[in-house]
């Protein structure tokens, strides 16, 4: 796994669209935040990291979105390899909170679990692609504010 994400790394921005693309959909396991802060750390401009990651992770929940939609909730749970415990807590988190609950679909694994019950629940898709977006959107600039601090601080 590493040598992949040393890929997506060389890369500079498209690596970064194609690590949020990959962890935001069909692959979670994938650390999209290790690529963007490696990115900074080599000096990648930091707003062009926020907006390509932002806009893959976007695009990675927005299929899964649809795979739920078009799904079953059985079903998505073995495409996607998503235990039952977190479907149930996800499903619970929608029930409560509709489209506003997509804002956490940024959790690492949880949150994949949660833009698949929207899907899969028919949520309305524009509430929805609004709060997921703003919630991935400020994961990746509480991560780029960070990391570009951290580097101010130790004189970087």
């Amino acid at each position: 796994m590493d040598a992949f994400i040393d890929f997506l790394i060389s890369y500079g921005n498209p690596g970064m669209f194609i690590a949020a693309l990959l962890s935001g959909s069909i692959a979670p396991f994938i650390s999209s935040e290790a690529v963007i802060i490696a990115l900074l750390a080599v000096g990648a401009e930091p707003w062009g990291l926020l907006l390509w990651g932002t806009i893959g992770n976007v695009l990675g929940g927005i299929i899964i979105y649809y795979l739920g939609y078009i799904g079953s909730p059985q079903g998505v749970e073995r495409r996607f390899h998503i235990n039952h415990d977190k479907m149930e807590r996800a499903t619970a988190l929608v029930s409560e909170h509709g489209a506003l609950a997509a804002g956490f679909g940024w959790i690492p694994l949880l949150g994949s679990a949660i833009i698949v019950v929207l899907g899969v629940m028919h949520a309305d898709a524009p509430k929805t692609l609004l709060w997921m977006t703003l919630g991935k959107f400020l994961r990746y600039l509480v991560i780029v504010l960070s990391a570009v601090g951290i580097s101010l601080l130790v004189g970087g």
